[in-house]
């Protein structure tokens, strides 16, 4: 069975997260967050992300498609509650073959979903509170099943077990959204103050390699 990925960060990088991800995240707003929840530390977090499934849940937004900014209204009635109650987003890196295999799978399935880059270590960071256990990309999130690495046969498995058809017809009027950052580049700044924004890292798109595992 092959599996398509792309290694995400060496260990020089990650090293490096404590220092400049940690203070580069307090200046991160959670302006477009829809989902807020605590982890077993005790730590509250804001995303427009489904929360991991052992974190607790302080409030949910509004609409679980909020981050699936395509013609939902255009879509069959089915699929709406499908994406209210197990929404996909794929998680991919610069320069990586297999994220663009995953989104061509995706697409000719007919499975709107969001995409999310992961670009920084700010990034980084917060695909692994998610709940990824290595930076292997692309990723998949379902609901709150997740993939990582692209294999075909394991991604048809979550989204059939979801509930989403073998074969959707999306609408001609269906517009996917562009891939957004993972995390919002928005700052916060109080009135009457200067805040310095830390200069944060981004690795080079070369150092991601393409890996198929056997």
């Amino acid at each position: 069975m092959l599996k398509n990925e792309c290694i995400g960060f060496g260990p020089g990088i990650r090293q490096i997260l404590s220092i400049f991800g940690i203070v580069a995240a307090c200046y991160a707003a959670p302006v477009a967050a829809q989902n807020k929840w605590m982890d077993e530390k005790g730590h509250v977090h804001y995303s427009d992300l489904p929360p991991p499934a052992a974190a607790r849940v302080l409030s949910m937004g509004s609409s679980a498609t909020a981050s699936i900014k395509g013609s939902t209204e255009e879509l069959p009635a089915e699929l709406q509650a499908l994406l209210k109650r197990s929404p996909v987003v794929l998680f991919t890196t610069p320069d990586c073959s297999p994220c663009t295999q995953a989104r061509s799978h995706l697409n000719k399935r007919g499975i709107p979903f969001s995409e999310k880059t992961v670009t920084s270590h700010i990034d980084v960071e917060a695909f692994r509170k998610i709940g990824f256990s290595q930076d292997l990309f692309p990723s998949m999130t379902v609901g709150q099943e997740r993939a990582m690495g692209f294999e075909s046969s394991e991604w048809n498995r979550l989204l059939t077990g979801a509930g989403y058809p073998e074969n959707v017809a999306l609408p001609p009027s269906y517009k996917a959204s562009p891939a957004t950052p993972l995390v919002q580049r928005e700052l916060v700044q109080p009135a009457n103050r200067i805040v310095s924004t830390p200069r944060v890292e981004t690795p080079n798109p070369a150092s991601l390699k393409p890996v198929v595992r056997f």
